[in-house]
């Protein structure tokens, strides 16, 4: 037998391994691609947590904003049933527990705890004399918003008898 025979016999052989290794070799991801996805899927997850926490805030202060509107027409309904024109005194309301005693028999539907409404337990409510007759006439109440920063618009909510102003506080 010579060495030319012995080459051809093993040379299908040999052509069989190598495409075999070749196939082998690029069957699966690399390192640096495997890298590169999870950067990427990390990149889009950091986007979507901000937008979900931005959305979240939005939804959070048209909560409060809706209050604040039944707060200002009840308190409306109130100055324009049962006094004539005048509103709740500051010493009729002194509290979030005296607003409630207030607002909810004219309108209002607020809970007991200003937390379930996305709210501070903290408000403060002044009245103005408008034609000095010692008789309010407007009032200002400014209440907080919870979950939201000092610096963005509506983290405090002012509302009179005109107008609902976002502020920052």
């Amino acid at each position: 037998m010579s060495n030319r025979d012995t080459h051809e016999d093993i040379g299908p052989l040999v052509n069989r391994m190598t495409a075999y290794k070749d196939t082998d070799k690029h069957s699966g991801f690399t390192l640096i691609e495997l890298m590169i996805t999870v950067a990427i899927i990390g990149i889009l997850a950091a986007v979507a947590t901000l937008l979900f926490m931005s959305y979240r805030q939005k939804a959070s202060l048209a909560v409060c904003m809706a209050s604040a509107h039944s707060i200002q027409a009840s308190l409306i309904s109130y100055s324009s049933v049962t006094r004539s024109g005048v509103f709740p005194s500051e010493s009729d309301i002194t509290s979030w527990s005296r607003l409630v005693a207030v607002c909810n028999p004219h309108g209002a539907d607020l809970p007991d705890d200003p937390a379930r409404l996305g709210l501070q337990n903290w408000l403060q409510y002044t009245t103005t004399d408008l034609n000095n007759d010692n008789q309010p006439e407007d009032f200002s109440l400014l209440l907080r918003v919870n979950s939201v920063s000092r610096e963005t618009p509506g983290s405090q909510l002012h509302i009179t008898a005109r107008e609902i102003l976002r502020e920052t506080y």
